[in-house]
C-alpha cells in the first residue's frame, strides 16, 4: 500500500517542525504495485538517494525505515556497501526492524511460510505474502546475509557517524567527536520481527521497559559492565530501544499516542544533526 499508512505520522513531523524538510521514498515493487523490475541493488538505492539529496542541496540527514525498508537500510549502512551517502546519515531510526537475528528462523517463517490462522495473519498473508511483487521481492531478491545486523554492526556504524567524526572542529565548534545515535522501536506482539527476543538480544534486560537508553553504548562491551569511561551524550553513538507491548507490526502507526515518541525522538536526532 505504499505510502498510505504513513501518512498521519508525517503530519504529526510537519506539525512538529514545518521548515524541517522530508524526503518520503516509496519502492514500487513492495508497495501493492504491478511492476516490470524487481527491486533495484542495494548500492543502486543508495546512487538514487544520493542523487536526489545533492539535487536538493542536503548534505546531512537522520534517516528512518519502517520494516523492508530497515533491511534496506543495514545493507546501506555496511561497509561492503562502500557509498558515500553512508557518510551523509546523521542518526537512524529503525521500526519494527527486520535486519536483526536473521540468521533464526522467525522472520522468514512468519512471513513466507507459516499458514495463517488469526485474521491479523490471514490479513498479512492475503494483502502482502502473497503479493505477486512482494512474494517476488522476498522469493527472488532477498538474502539475509546481506543486511543482518549484529550488535557490532550498530556499535561500528554508531562509531562511524559520517563527517561529524572525521571533522576536527566538531559538530558544535568544540573539538568533540559526535557518533550517530541509533533508535529502535519493537512491537511486542509482532507476528513477523520476534520482538521479544530482539529486546533481550539488545538490551540484555530480563523486564521490558518502554524505553531503554544507553548512553555511550557504541564504547561499552559485551558486557554492560565493560565500560571504557565515555560518558556524555551522543559520544561515539547513544542507543535507544523503545517498546510496546501488545502492537502488532506497523500498529505504532495507528495512533497519535504511539507516534509520539517516535515523533519525539526524531525531533532530537535533527535538533543535532
Amino acid at each position: 500500500v505504499g505510502l498510505h499508512p504513513y501518512i498521519p505520522f508525517v503530519r504529526d513531523l510537519i506539525a512538529q517542525d514545518p521548515d524541517v524538510g522530508i524526503l518520503l521514498i516509496e519502492l514500487l515493487p513492495i508497495s501493492s504495485r504491478m511492476t516490470s523490475d524487481p527491486v533495484p541493488s542495494y548500492p543502486a538505492i543508495a546512487s538514487t538517494l544520493d542523487n536526489i539529496l545533492q539535487n536538493h542541496g542536503i548534505n546531512r540527514f537522520v534517516l528512518a525505515a519502517h520494516s523492508y525498508s530497515t533491511f534496506i537500510s543495514s545493507c546501506i549502512l555496511h561497509d561492503s556497501c562502500g557509498h558515500p551517502l553512508v557518510k551523509k546519515i546523521a542518526h537512524v531510526l529503525l521500526i519494527d526492524p527486520i535486519p536483526f537475528l536473521l540468521h533464526l528462523p522467525p522472520v522468514a517463517y512468519n512471513f513466507l511460510h507459516r499458514p495463517p490462522r488469526t485474521a491479523a495473519q490471514w490479513q498479512l498473508w492475503y494483502f502482502a505474502s502473497m503479493d505477486p511483487d512482494v512474494a517476488r521481492t522476498l522469493g527472488r531478491s532477498f538474502f539475509w546475509t546481506e543486511g543482518v545486523a549484529w550488535k557490532e554492526d550498530l556499535r561500528i556504524w554508531m562509531r562511524s557517524g559520517g563527517d561529524r567524526l572525521t571533522d576536527p572542529i566538531g559538530a558544535n565548534g568544540d573539538g568533540e567527536q559526535k557518533g550517530r545515535n541509533i533508535a529502535i522501536v519493537l512491537s511486542g506482539a509482532d507476528q513477523i520481527v520476534p520482538a521479544e527476543m530482539l529486546r533481550l538480544y539488545l538490551t540484555g534486560e530480563p523486564e521490558p521497559s518502554s524505553m531503554w537508553i544507553r548512553k555511550g553504548w557504541a564504547d561499552r562491551g559485551q558486557d554492560e559492565e565493560d565500560y571504557d569511561g565515555v560518558q556524555q551524550s551522543g559520544m561515539h553513538g547513544d542507543l535507544e530501544v523503545l517498546f510496546y507491548p501488545g502492537l502488532d507490526h506497523a500498529t505504532v502507526f495507528d495512533t497519535a499516542e504511539r507516534r509520539s515518541p517516535l515523533v519525539n525522538v526524531l525531533n532530537r536526532f535533527v535538533q543535532s544533526t
